[in-house]
């Protein structure tokens, strides 16, 4: 167990920067978003919905009175889908309702750690696509729209429903091939990719991403992870032979935030990212900390300081998406 957390002393002091890139725990992640749980829960409730696959997804739905357009909202990395809660909810009280859910492996849509088979692609081609069927079933004749955190936006095109989208938001949507990190950065991503993260999911049998602020994932993810982290293309590697996959089919409106503080996902990486949905009417949108009101890091976006700057952008952006 040591060695494990020198291993994430040493990424954090190579790749991230402060505070908001490495939360100490899980626990610090979820904090980040939940202010007002008990006020949460009442405005909202909890449900199981269906992959595309069958595999039932914890998910949670917050509806808006009048509802102007549905808003899936799609993780990161390892986040439990509590960390976008005080977000969906502030989303349903403007108009649109919304859907948060965990991917299989994460959260409430967890079993055996071990015994999963779970697989990342299948957290797009599965997961969101079940999501915004779901969405459809339920708010039929609503735009769907899509705001996605880190890994989100890289799995959006892999749902073929995303082709139907009025619209998406990438939160911090990096293209994780190494070579869009500089100086240590780079090294410790090569050390990740290369030989910490295979080599750590071998011994223990799933990901620990516990280490830097996620949930621990199944071995099979975290495999798929470092396979594309490996390549420059990134998660187009595996969807170019994918006939499904609609990463150069969507096109709507797609505003992408890259935060010049954000250790994970740098702005270069999400440039290559945005560039992935070539026929998406893209806006990339670099935000400095004083930009922002703050530092922002890579999960910041979802703290409710942010209610008067990000998250009324990205409203407004949605609310003209069609």
């Amino acid at each position: 167990m040591a060695r494990l957390y020198l291993f994430r002393g040493f990424l954090a002091r190579r790749i991230g920067g402060g505070a908001e890139n490495w939360p100490r725990s899980r626990a610090a992640i979820v904090r980040q978003g939940t202010a007002g749980a008990v006020e949460w829960r009442a405005l909202s409730h909890a449900l199981r919905i269906d992959a595309a696959d069958g595999r039932p997804l914890a998910a949670r739905l917050f509806p808006a009175g009048r509802p102007r357009a549905a808003v899936a909202v799609a993780s990161a990395m390892g986040v439990p889908q509590r960390h976008y809660a005080a977000f969906a909810e502030w989303l349903a009280k403007g108009g649109f309702t919304a859907l948060t859910f965990d991917y299989r492996g994460v959260g409430g849509s967890a079993v055996a750690l071990r015994g999963d088979r779970a697989t990342l692609h299948e957290w797009g081609e599965q997961d969101l696509e079940g999501a915004l069927r779901f969405l459809a079933r339920r708010l039929p004749g609503l735009p769907r729209l899509l705001v996605a955190h880190s890994v989100g936006g890289q799995i959006a095109g892999l749902a073929p429903e995303s082709e139907k989208l009025a619209g998406l938001v990438f939160v911090a949507s990096s293209n994780g091939w190494w070579g869009h990190f500089r100086g240590p950065a780079r090294a410790a991503l090569i050390a990740a990719w290369y030989a910490g993260l295979p080599l750590l999911t071998c011994a223990l049998g799933y990901a620990p991403l516990s280490l830097i602020g996620g949930e621990d994932l199944p071995a099979g993810i975290a495999r798929e992870w470092v396979a594309w982290g490996r390549r420059r293309e990134y998660v187009l590697s595996y969807a170019r032979d994918r006939p499904a996959a609609c990463y150069g089919r969507i096109t709507a409106p797609l505003l992408s935030f890259a935060f010049t503080d954000d250790g994970y996902a740098p702005v270069a990486g999400v440039a290559a990212m945005t560039a992935a949905y070539p026929r998406a009417r893209a806006t990339l949108r670099e935000v400095r900390p004083e930009d922002a009101g703050g530092p922002v890091g890579h999960f910041g976006f979802f703290r409710e300081r942010f209610k008067a700057t990000l998250w009324r952008e990205t409203a407004a952006f949605l609310g003209a998406a069609r």
